[in-house]
């Protein structure tokens, strides 16, 4: 991936495909091959 800005979207269903209850969250971003970890909360609200 390059440098810039980059968007991903959630569809608020886990891992199996299941629809997630509304709540607070937490997502990891990582950048430069690992070496860059950043993690930030989000609320998902239905």
């Amino acid at each position: 991936m390059r440098d810039g800005f980059h968007t991903v979207t959630w569809n608020g269903a886990d891992e199996s495909g299941q629809a997630v209850p509304a709540g607070v969250y937490f997502y990891r971003l990582t950048g430069n091959n690992g070496i860059w970890q950043e993690t930030k909360k989000m609320i998902l609200i239905k």
